[in-house]
């Protein structure tokens, strides 16, 4: 696993590095939270495993939800349930991001992974999905994950790469959305976007959301992308 550092770049430099410098983690020194990325990113260098842990997604933070879901008939409780949680905490803001993010979520975990799945051969039963989120003063941690695995990282970068090309930000403020634009989402939103797979077992989306940030200062913020697969 490779560590590339960047530093004043765009979130679609970003996105690029992950290809053009071969790299599983792509960290901003300008990050306000570069000791802990370094520290994690190190971590999951020397063991990748320690991704797919609740230790990981917890962090030092003792406020944390779980919330399960499975389909369709599940979205409304989920958002209400992240709603309530989140009352109180940060800004509206925070709420409006997190509400964006988990969306995307919701529709990768409950059609985008099913459906690749089956496109790679016979399912099998699976669990239901498992939406985690875990507040510290500073940083809004919110983990997704199936348990399909059928995830293909570079394509999804792949797919950030394309938008970005196409100017992602003009074409999110026409359209809020769009085929291809919810990976773009995600990581304008965060500024830490963490992508794991399984192959076969699970897929898990991990992003950092600022907490006290106003939409601009979370667009402005450092990013850094990191990738995590294991055969």
């Amino acid at each position: 696993m490779k560590i590339h550092y960047v530093d004043e770049v765009s979130p679609a430099e970003v996105v690029k590095a992950i290809k053009t410098f071969s790299a599983d983690h792509v960290v901003s020194r300008l990050s306000p939270y570069l000791t802990y990325l370094e520290q994690e990113s190190f971590r999951l260098k020397q063991n990748p495993q320690y991704f797919f842990t609740e230790e990981f997604i917890r962090g030092m933070s003792l406020d944390c939800t779980n919330i399960y879901f499975s389909g369709a008939s599940d979205k409304s409780r989920m958002l209400s349930e992240v709603e309530t949680f989140l009352k109180g905490k940060g800004n509206s803001s925070l709420l409006s991001a997190s509400q964006a993010v988990i969306e995307e979520l919701y529709m990768n975990a409950v059609l985008d992974a099913p459906r690749e799945s089956k496109l790679r051969g016979p399912q099998t039963s699976h669990k239901q999905c498992h939406l985690f989120l875990s507040f510290t003063p500073s940083v809004l941690v919110i983990s997704c994950t199936d348990f399909y695995g059928s995830l293909s990282i570079s394509k999804f970068v792949d797919r950030m790469n394309e938008v970005y090309s196409r100017g992602a930000g003009e074409a999110m403020n026409r359209s809020g959305g769009g085929a291809g634009l919810g990976c773009v989402i995600l990581f304008e939103n965060s500024t830490s976007l963490f992508i794991g797979v399984k192959k076969g077992q699970m897929t898990r989306f991990v992003v950092w959301l600022p907490v006290k940030a106003s939409h601009r200062q979370r667009e402005r913020i450092p990013k850094s992308l990191h990738r995590i697969e294991i055969e």
